[in-house]
């Protein structure tokens, strides 16, 4: 070739179409400097232009051709990496992403399913039904509630299961059962209720106080509610206030200023409400034009705490009313309550993904109106009735 033409000429590379296997080669290929195409040392012309090799690039050099024995080699190499990767996959720890707290199934991933009941060590010094039962650090306390021969309770009862004693300490300055309570500010704040009427006060009860104080008033009378606590407030759900149910959701940080925040879409008295999340899940009650008793619903309601959206989500397998929730490491209980005017002994856990409730266990005995709360991961159903008043208090475990 000519040296004036070699210098003119610029060396590209072709790429491989497929693996040079079978005996394919890489030839080098000359382009003349105007772009168009030249042949090279075998006579073979380079057509394509995308083919033109970029600046910098280095000449490949002809490829030696692959022997049998090198293929194998090289074939059982791919095979054992191939089946190494699929091996270490398969035996690697499965990732679990994080719950998405703006879902409903946004609980504790792992909670449990199965629970265990057993009546508790200690009784209540008197049968009681319909108390407010708030829990106080590793204790609990039971404010008020409906006696025997239907006479409100003004005592306010702390009880201690670490050491299975009950002790009254205080009472409240307005004697009420069917009201509801949480602990906020460190006080332990009651709201509404009744007695011979219905209650629109809210008393607050300090420990070491012989007595509760009057610290403001519901928009309106309202007994037969349900109060959960989420971040640090109280949610007010449900209840009546003496002739309609209420279909306004409060919500308040110190038991004085209250606002309105939700409407349920089923207003009702004497239903089951817990917070899992930034959710209020209310289960059954009573709806309007029903007496203490029944009709009941079988609504599952949700609230969103921060939309304020309010949704029926889901129904029961049962109309019931008069039921105690608590949530017990992580998963919301339905307990006891009311199907057909009668007491039932059965307890329902919520699959907040599916908006349904299952069988979760049973209870030692069926009851209606008790109060509840949860501490140390344990769950107790304090008091309620059966065809009276009862004393006794059930504790309900993971099993």
């Amino acid at each position: 070739m000519p040296g004036e033409l070699r210098r003119r000429l610029t060396p590209v590379r072709l790429p491989m179409s497929r693996f040079p296997l079978r005996c394919q080669y890489w030839r080098r290929t000359y382009r003349a400097s105007d772009g168009g195409p030249h042949s090279d040392r075998r006579g073979r012309v380079s057509r394509r232009p995308d083919l033109r090799r970029r600046p910098g690039a280095r000449p490949m050099r002809f490829a030696k051709r692959i022997s049998p024995i090198a293929l194998a080699t090289l074939s059982i190499a791919l095979l054992a990496s191939a089946c190494t990767s699929a091996s270490s996959h398969a035996t690697s720890p499965a990732v679990t992403s994080r719950p998405n707290a703006s879902q409903p199934n946004a609980g504790q991933p792992n909670a449990p399913t199965s629970f265990r009941t057993s009546l508790a060590p200690f009784q209540l010094p008197v049968p009681v039904s319909r108390p407010v039962v708030v829990a106080e650090g590793t204790k609990l306390v039971s404010l008020g509630g409906l006696t025997a021969g239907n006479t409100s309770s003004s005592a306010v009862l702390q009880i201690d299961p670490a050491s299975a004693s009950i002790s009254q300490v205080g009472q409240l300055a307005q004697a009420s059962h069917d009201a509801g309570g949480a602990s906020l500010g460190g006080r332990l704040v009651v709201f509404g209720g009744g007695a011979a009427t219905v209650h629109d006060t809210v008393q607050a009860f300090s420990s070491g106080s012989p007595a509760a104080q009057v610290v403001g008033h519901l928009p309106r009378p309202r007994a037969d509610l349900s109060v959960v606590t989420d971040n640090g407030l109280a949610y007010i759900v449900g209840g009546y206030d003496g002739t309609n149910a209420d279909p306004a959701v409060l919500a308040t940080s110190d038991g004085t200023t209250l606002r309105t925040v939700a409407q349920l879409p089923h207003p009702v008295r004497y239903g089951a409400a817990a917070a899992l999340g930034r959710y209020i899940w209310v289960f059954g009650g009573v709806g309007n034009g029903g007496t203490d008793n029944y009709p009941a619903t079988s609504y599952i309601q949700r609230i969103d705490t921060r939309t304020g959206q309010a949704t029926v989500a889901g129904t029961l397998p049962v109309a019931l009313s008069h039921a105690a929730a608590v949530v017990v490491d992580g998963t919301v209980l339905v307990a006891g309550g009311l199907v057909g005017g009668h007491a039932t002994s059965t307890l329902w856990r919520l699959d907040p993904a599916t908006a349904t409730v299952v069988p979760a266990g049973s209870l030692p005995e069926a009851v209606s109106m008790p109060g509840a709360a949860a501490v140390g991961g344990v769950g107790y159903l304090v008091g309620g009735e059966n065809s009276a008043a009862l004393r006794t208090v059930v504790e309900v475990r993971p099993a």
